[in-house]
């Protein structure tokens, strides 16, 4: 779980390192932290937006718009060189950031973790799109491309989450990445189309911050302020909404951590056209 508290407030603790900081708090030592008075105020940052307790993560939206830019900017090279792009984005456990991105960039179709795909089906679905004919010669009725946005951390039904190698981050995950790739080399070798993937890594939380992203942590920080000066601690803030419609209030960290918020399957995700229900590109 992709799950980071932004600390306005860390008293008493005897850390050495800034870089200790972000390991303290995703490791879960937070809540022991606070259980042995270490005074805590957070805010909830994770571009996967997976953290429980609050509808808005810091990051998300930035997250949002570089990776839906990427795959508005696919299409074309795609479409002109006749292939199906595959667009690897973050999200372990939750494909928040794969779903939205994918309907804000117009994708074909987009594998989150919460459901499993099937190879078999995804053939089909491009072959529904695409026809049966190889796509870069000759005049075509149908589009000559299909943008597929996959998230990391999703996986095939007959299949394990793939990673980059044995070794772990510094919170203890596995180093996801490369389902993209396994996936554009299954449809080259099993279909008439070319693939290409790309992982778009780390560069897709970087940059210059939304607007929405600008004014939420403004929003946070206030709260999480008021918070101190009020000596609530081993709080988090928490916002029901996004601004400029949102009320925001603090929860307890030791009821957020542990819990992930996942996709709502059932309310948004076809899970035939792997997409979003009732849109299906």
């Amino acid at each position: 779980m992709a799950v980071t508290l932004g600390v306005l407030a860390l008293l008493e603790a005897k850390l050495e390192k800034r870089a200790d900081l972000a390991t303290f708090l995703e490791s879960g030592r937070a809540i022991a932290a606070a259980e042995q008075g270490v005074k805590i105020a957070g805010v909830p940052k994770t571009i996967d937006k997976d953290l429980a307790g609050t509808d808005y993560t810091l990051g998300f939206d930035t997250a949002l718009r570089n990776v839906s830019e990427v795959i508005e900017r696919s299409r074309t090279p795609a479409g002109s060189h006749g292939w199906v792009q595959i667009v690897e984005v973050m999200g372990r456990h939750a494909g928040h950031l794969a779903l939205w991105s994918g309907v804000a960039g117009q994708a074909h179709l987009i594998l989150i973790p919460e459901h499993p795909f099937r190879y078999q089906r995804v053939f089909q679905l491009l072959r529904d799109r695409l026809g049966e004919s190889d796509l870069s010669r000759g005049p075509h009725r149908r589009p000559r491309y299909s943008v597929i946005v996959v998230a990391e951390g999703a996986r095939a039904e007959d299949g394990e989450m793939v990673t980059i190698d044995d070794r772990h981050d510094a919170f203890g995950h596995v180093r996801l990445g490369g389902i993209g790739e396994v996936l554009a080399r299954r449809i080259t070798s099993e279909t008439h189309y070319e693939a290409r993937a790309v992982i778009l890594g780390h560069p897709q939380r970087g940059g210059p911050p939304s607007p929405i992203d600008r004014i939420m942590g403004m929003l946070f920080g206030a709260r999480a302020a008021e918070a101190v000066a009020e000596g609530q601690f081993g709080k988090m803030v928490s916002a029901r909404g996004v601004a400029p419609a949102c009320d925001l209030s603090l929860v307890d960290i030791s009821t957020v951590l542990g819990t992930i918020n996942l996709v709502d399957v059932d309310r948004y995700y076809d899970k035939d056209r792997y997409h979003l229900k009732g849109i299906g590109m």
